[in-house]
């Protein structure tokens, strides 16, 4: 049983404190805030400032602070650092006072921007992709973008659109770059993978809890204590302000983690086990 009980801090932060309620009247009070505060950091415009020195050919960006938006970006994530093509993450956010301009993210040197999980109203495309000349690439699931995007014959062909209803973002961007490491071939000749072969059924389990959420199914078993328990670490999915941010997401993969999700009362004990196993997870 959940009880929310939210109280607002002046103008800056939204604390909010989640009751879990157990089997045998067990409370316990778990407080998080979500600061106010601008995704556009000193820390963030930095690290695009470095990426237009170095010349990086490609941005992430994903939506936060989506779990879908997180998880999408792992895989970006996973298959660039697999075969060493540099890249710079961002989290991004559409709230005007909190995003990123058109002028932050015309790097020198880019050649792809990834929108993992939304997108943006068509005058910022079309700037993007105007100013920068690099084909933009987007995921979103979301039937209300279907009102701001524009119709296909309207796009210059450096913009490519995923909308898919019936499949979750991340699940779409998983596809996409499990497909991309099939076209990839190693220095001895083997074809690479996003993932292993043992990681695969944990992943693709994960995935289909995601999507049962994100397309309002609410057909799994405990779908929405899943929910729930993700909440309380969506502050958490920066991968600016958090370093750990990609050992974290590949840790609720690992085996001890999925044991805990998959046999106990995981509202309770799930997420606090993943964030310690995260702080040292990979996905190899």
């Amino acid at each position: 049983r959940l009880l929310l009980n939210n109280t607002i801090s002046g103008n800056k932060n939204i604390e909010m404190k989640w009751w879990l309620v157990g089997k045998w009247g067990r409370r316990r009070t778990i407080p998080f805030s979500f600061p106010h505060r601008t995704l556009r950091s000193d820390a963030a415009l930095e690290a695009i400032a470095k990426a237009s020195v170095d010349k990086v050919p490609t941005i992430v960006l994903y939506n936060y602070p989506s779990f879908s938006g997180a998880f999408s970006s792992l895989f970006a994530h996973l298959f660039h650092t697999r075969h060493n093509l540099p890249s710079l993450t961002l989290p991004f956010s559409s709230v005007p006072s909190l995003a990123f301009t058109v002028e932050d993210l015309c790097i020198e040197g880019l050649q792809t921007c990834y929108l993992l999980d939304f997108l943006p109203p068509k005058e910022f495309l079309f700037k993007l992709s105007h100013h920068s000349n690099c084909k933009i690439i987007g995921f979103d699931h979301r039937k209300s973008v279907l009102t701001h995007i524009p119709s296909a014959n309207e796009y210059p062909e450096n913009i490519m659109i995923n909308v898919n209803l019936d499949k979750s973002s991340s699940r779409a961007v998983y596809e996409y770059f499990t497909d991309k490491c099939k076209d990839i071939k190693t220095s001895n000749g083997v074809v690479s993978s996003l993932v292993d072969s043992k990681d695969k059924g944990r992943v693709e389990n994960i995935l289909r809890y995601i999507e049962d959420g994100d397309l309002r199914r609410w057909s799994l078993p405990d779908i929405k204590p899943f929910n729930i328990g993700l909440g309380e670490w969506r502050p958490r999915f920066s991968c600016i302000s958090n370093p750990y941010m990609f050992k974290q997401l590949a840790g609720m993969l690992q085996v001890n983690c999925w044991k805990r999700f998959s046999g106990f009362g995981w509202v309770e004990d799930f997420m606090e086990s993943v964030w310690e196993f995260g702080q040292m997870g990979t996905l190899t």
